[in-house]
């Protein structure tokens, strides 16, 4: 059986509208996840009403007893027909247009019961104004009344405050908990830092934040915001100009790396304003250079769209472009990481092994303090019996008095009772050990004949040379740390006990082959004292 075809001939476009207004109204006033992103909206609000040429200052005022929170600006200002149209057009943004300026969603007014506020009210006066001793107010409580709000104009001299042009937003009704979790002076003061280091970086603006804590008009001076100090090396300071086809962006990158960093992050802003803690919350960037931990900083961009939260872009072609540039510089950031870190570990090395050279300077002259068996001479000449101590110059005893006078006496010959009446030769003055450390590839250096060997000690020049490819330099490396400074300390001692005894050796105090024992507690005692002077279990 056919079915007789039906006909279909309507068809009509259906605007869209808010079944319930006002419940939409309440989820966008509920659009942040944290009370610290909905309270961005309201400096942002006066950075973007800045006058053109001229700084714009804005003072946050707190009063936690009170629960209020004011943002107050001198920027331009508006008349009364802008003020009753911020209601009436939720969604409609007149900046969305401008490309200089951050709003672009044009319902952030709505952001107050997201910080905890349940009454927002902005008092506003227009630069120029005709009008002199009138302002405007609008007045917004939560839960949004279904009559809508109030737009008024008020008497100047009915303010509790001075306005001369631009805008006060006052937040009130903030629960005590709030302000002290969220909106303490400090906390307001570190979070202006954070969200708007970029644009606080800039010479066009500066912004003030004057935060209080108690009643507002008290003794309190303004107290300046700065941008974010990033500690490290400066290695990217430049801005990019992008072509987006159909016309052009900005990409600003302020990036340092800090060599022994393991949980910096690169923050991402959007004119001037925080979008990200971390350029690694971004998928197609979780990667290297950025997830190191070493690099840090900050990326500012002109041209991205924001989720309606701006906690996050939008993924579109403009998106794409940008991170198709970022990483087109990652393998240069990786190159400067790496060379930071190499250059942190050669510093590490030094301070160690001028550290533990110290400890094994100390270690040597307790050594010969206590030793019974030989004492080094200056000259290997002069004979004095091992137990006898020595006086530095101008202690009561020495040759030498205060002033100089008297010069040094001759020491006394006498005999040493625990050898048997021998007269051993001695050091009248104890040498402070002096040797230099160096890293090197004894296969680069051309030393073939010498690759198995962890180190060598060069006595022309006091050099200590450790062989970085020696299979056992790499392996102490991986144990760790301590691990790895051990090894370079054990072979710094062994190789000083050894200069040390051919020194004695050659100076006739002490005989090659019959004090072969004598090298081994050398080795022994100096390395042992100083792992323990250098707190390395």
């Amino acid at each position: 059986m056919l079915l007789k075809e039906i006909e279909m001939s309507r068809s009509e476009r259906v605007a869209y509208e808010f079944g319930d207004q006002h419940y939409a109204l309440d989820q966008i006033a509920n659009l942040y996840k944290n009370p610290k992103l909905a309270f961005k909206e309201y400096p942002s609000n006066s950075l973007d009403n800045r006058l053109d040429g001229q700084t714009l200052h804005i003072e946050v005022l707190v009063n936690k007893e009170a629960g209020t929170i004011s943002i107050r600006d001198d920027g331009v200002g508006m008349v009364y027909d802008e003020l009753v149209k911020i209601p009436s057009n939720i969604g409609k943004s007149s900046k969305r247009e401008i490309e200089d300026l951050i709003g672009e969603k044009g319902f952030g007014i709505l952001a107050y019961p997201s910080v905890g506020a349940d009454k927002c009210t902005v008092t506003t006066k227009s630069m120029g104004s005709p009008v002199s001793h009138v302002a405007n107010r609008l007045r917004m409580t939560y839960p949004m009344e279904r009559k809508g709000a109030v737009v008024e104009e008020v008497r100047m001299k009915d303010l509790r405050f001075e306005l001369g042009h631009g805008t006060v937003v006052e937040l009130e009704g903030i629960s005590r908990k709030n302000m002290e979790k969220y909106f303490t002076v400090t906390k307001i003061k570190s979070l202006l830092s954070e969200m708007y280091s970029p644009m606080l970086r800039r010479d066009d603006i500066n912004v003030v934040a004057e935060m209080r804590v108690g009643n507002e008009g008290g003794k309190n001076q303004p107290s300046i915001v700065k941008p974010i100090d990033f500690k490290g090396d400066l290695v990217h300071s430049q801005t990019q100009e992008i072509d987006l086809g159909d016309g052009t962006g900005n990409l600003d990158f302020y990036l340092f790396v800090k060599a022994k960093g393991s949980s910096e992050k690169v923050r991402t802003y959007n004119k001037g304003v925080q979008v990200l803690q971390s350029i690694t919350e971004l998928d197609e960037l979780s990667g290297l250079p950025w997830a190191s931990g070493k690099l840090l900083g900050e990326i500012d961009t002109d041209f991205l769209e924001l989720i309606p939260s701006r906690d996050g872009y939008k993924r579109n072609e403009a998106f794409d472009i940008f991170v198709e540039y970022v990483h087109g510089i990652s393998d240069d950031l990786i190159d400067e990481i790496e060379k930071r870190r190499t250059e942190s570990q050669k510093d590490e090395l030094t301070e160690f092994t001028s550290l533990w050279m110290r400890n094994l300077n100390d270690v040597y002259q307790d050594m010969l303090n206590r030793s019974t068996g030989w004492k080094p001479s200056r000259d290997g000449k002069e004979t004095r019996r091992v137990g006898d101590q020595e006086k530095e110059p101008g202690e009561k005893g020495s040759g030498r008095g205060k002033g100089g006078s008297g010069g040094e006496k001759e020491p006394k010959k006498e005999e040493d009772e625990d050898s048997g009446g021998k007269e051993r030769k001695v050091r009248k003055t104890r040498r402070r050990l002096s040797y230099g450390t160096h890293f090197e590839s004894f296969e680069e250096a051309g030393d073939i004949g010498n690759l198995g060997k962890r180190s060598l000690l060069d006595p022309s020049f006091n050099q200590i040379r450790i062989n970085i490819d020696h299979p056992e330099f790499e392996n102490s490396k991986r144990r760790g740390e301590d691990a790895h400074y051990k090894y370079i300390g054990f072979l710094m001692g062994s190789e000083v006990a050894g200069g040390e005894f051919q020194r004695l050796c050659d100076d006739g105090v002490l005989d090659q082959v019959e004090d072969q024992h004598t090298l081994v507690g050398m080795v022994q005692d100096l390395c042992q004292g100083a792992l323990n002077l250098s707190h390395l279990d």
